[in-house]
């Protein structure tokens, strides 16, 4: 236990544990993020995720949010109810013409400009943290997240990160 908080008082992790540091520093940007950028702008971090989710993927129903953002329904729901109260998603109509339930959402014109501002606002935070990078910090790091990214899609993809560490240590093996 004296050792966790050591390690936490100075801010390191041991070598050979990689989750530790990405969910603390994840956590950490979540909340410089929200104070910063988030905040300021009147919206949410899930928030800026749907409006991104649709900028992406074009209207699309409450499932696909759900399927690809995760969450509640509940939560979706509530959400996508301010997102159209604010006038940055809008319901279009279903194709059965009556029925809320299969309404597919999609971005405004007034969503598109607030996630621009959001992505302007972002970046120019971001500038300031890479100026404490040297160029190949910062390529590093971005070629760590790439695949680490990616790994994450295929262990999602499966529905099993269990079988993606068997996989590499198969192949650890035989090398």
């Amino acid at each position: 236990m004296k050792q966790a908080k050591e390690t936490r008082k100075k801010g390191s992790f041991p070598a050979d544990d990689m989750i530790s540091p990405i969910l603390h520093a994840a956590t950490r940007i979540e909340r410089l993020s929200d104070r910063l950028i988030f905040e300021p702008l009147d919206l949410s971090f899930t928030a800026f995720k749907i409006l991104k989710y649709l900028a992406i993927a074009g209207p699309s129903s409450p499932g696909a949010i759900l399927e690809c953002l995760g969450g509640t329904k509940s939560n979706l729901s509530q959400r996508l109810g301010t997102l159209e109260r604010k006038g940055l998603v809008e319901r279009l109509p279903s194709k059965s013409g009556s029925d809320r339930r299969f309404a597919a959402f999609a971005l405004t014109a007034s969503g598109k400009r607030k996630l621009r501002t959001v992505e302007k606002r972002a970046e120019k935070e971001g500038l300031r943290l890479s100026g404490y990078f040297s160029k190949s910090e910062i390529t590093t790091h971005a070629a760590f997240f790439r695949k680490l990214l990616s790994l994450l899609d295929q262990a999602e993809s499966h529905g099993c990160t269990e079988c993606d560490s068997n996989e590499k240590s198969k192949t650890k093996q035989k090398a």
